[in-house]
């Protein structure tokens, strides 16, 4: 049995590799937290280029917002997302609800949330934040 999960582990694998998957961690964390401030830290691995945002749309049970600010996720970097650079409603209920992050040819990445126990992703507790990791392929 335990090599029989050995070879589906590596043929796995090498389908992965194959499909040349590119690996981002799109929204990396997030929070609820309307005293500290709603936001979303955003983090597309871009291998080592600048990835420009303008124009991102970012859906929330609020509405659909955009970026309207000229910026760019630096190489290898880091951008938080907040009401700050948003055109439109940006809301993030403390307990249940998604955030979706889409720029066409460049990401499309979702978090569902809830405080449930089926939930994969739980909502984060007041001051804190709750993070995910998604697979994108490009083909």
């Amino acid at each position: 049995m335990a090599m029989l999960r050995l070879i589906f582990s590596v043929f796995i694998i090498f389908s992965i590799i194959i499909a040349n998957p590119l690996f981002t961690d799109v929204i990396n964390e997030f929070q609820t937290d309307t005293i500290l401030g709603q936001k979303f830290e955003f983090h597309p691995l871009n291998w080592g280029s600048e990835i420009p945002l303008l124009n991102t749309s970012v859906t929330t049970p609020g509405g659909t917002s955009y970026i309207d600010t000229s910026i760019t996720n630096p190489p290898y970097g880091y951008t938080i997302i907040d009401t700050s650079i948003l055109n439109g409603p940006f809301y993030l209920p403390l307990t249940t609800g998604y955030i979706t992050a889409y720029l066409q040819d460049y990401f499309l990445d979702e978090i569902s949330y809830a405080d449930t126990f089926h939930s994969t992703i739980l909502a984060p507790p007041m001051g804190a934040s709750a993070s995910r990791f998604f697979l994108y392929r490009i083909f």
